[in-house]
């Protein structure tokens, strides 16, 4: 992927990396002043759409090195220190991985291929409510676009969950690339970009949690040749397990928390009318029985 400069003068070489957890886009690096490091961020592009088509997901690019490099320099350890037994933990690790990725993997194919002819048959409708005078060509410009896009975003994302699948099967014992890999390195004094490249695969942000009184996000770091690390590692976070009912109650909080004011708004309003409704109804049952 092409990094182009910024105003810092450098492209970031997270650039291309991070990914959101919920929509599954390439994040986007914000960065400003170089000295404010608060201004050097990833955010979701989709949050940013009109309207918004997934959340924030916002993370500072230095939270990011951090959690990177301690995990780099975790993993790295543990290796050399327990090669054969690290060898066994990634091998079991694949195994159990290995059914469950496939069958997700190819359900979120059949369903991504689904939504394109879905699309398809739309884009189709709208041409025939255009030339039937049924939709202006505004309308029809605005509509059409944003279904163009969505396929233009499911075309990619079926591209590589083929390549996944196919890579899957045919993918071997990674654990001896990982390990020459960090035989390469005696040691990680800071993250270089080269040294990035070669031990990271993708960083998955998800969307931070404040349910609890304090700020709480989850980021998911998947090696080259390994994938995520999951098996317990001094120094290493185990991360939870996926939890799909929480994850989509997460999804509900964070959206009444973005729409809260409107939300309130349409009650205030709906409770309005309704009182407005029954006072009219006590004013004419006062004027029938006066009558």
């Amino acid at each position: 992927m092409k990094r182009r400069p910024t105003n810092a003068g450098v492209p970031n070489p997270l650039t291309g990396l991070v990914y959101c957890a919920d929509c599954g886009l390439r994040m986007h690096n914000r960065r400003g002043t170089p000295k404010y490091d608060s201004q050097d961020n990833y955010t979701c592009q989709r949050y940013y759409d009109y309207p918004s088509r997934c959340t924030l997901h916002h993370i500072k690019t230095s939270t990011i090195k951090t959690l990177v490099l301690d995990a780099i320099r975790a993993v790295s350890g543990f290796v050399r220190e327990n090669e054969e037994e690290f060898v066994r933990l990634v091998r079991e690790m694949h195994d159990l991985q290995s059914a469950q990725t496939a069958k997700a993997q190819q359900k979120q194919f059949d369903q991504f291929q689904k939504r394109h002819r879905e699309l398809d048959s739309l884009i189709k409708q709208l041409y025939e409510d255009k030339v039937n005078g049924e939709l202006s060509a505004k309308r029809f410009e605005i509509l059409s676009g944003e279904y163009e896009r969505e396929q233009e975003d499911l075309e990619r994302q079926i591209k590589e969950l083929q390549t996944a699948i196919s890579a899957f099967d045919a993918e071997g014992d990674n654990a001896d690339r990982f390990i020459k890999l960090v035989r390469k390195y005696t040691e990680i004094p800071e993250l270089t970009g080269t040294i990035l490249h070669e031990y990271v695969d993708k960083i998955i942000v998800h969307e931070a949690d404040k349910s609890s009184g304090h700020r709480e996000q989850e980021v998911e770091i998947h090696f080259n040749f390994i994938g995520c690390v999951n098996f317990d590692i001094p120094g290493l976070e185990k991360p939870d397990p996926f939890d799909p009912i929480e994850h989509r109650r997460s999804q509900w909080r964070a959206k009444y928390l973005r729409n809260r004011e409107k939300i309130l708004a349409r009650l205030a309003e709906k409770r309005a009318e309704e009182k407005a409704a029954k006072l009219a109804e006590e004013a004419i049952r006062m004027q029938e029985t006066v009558a």
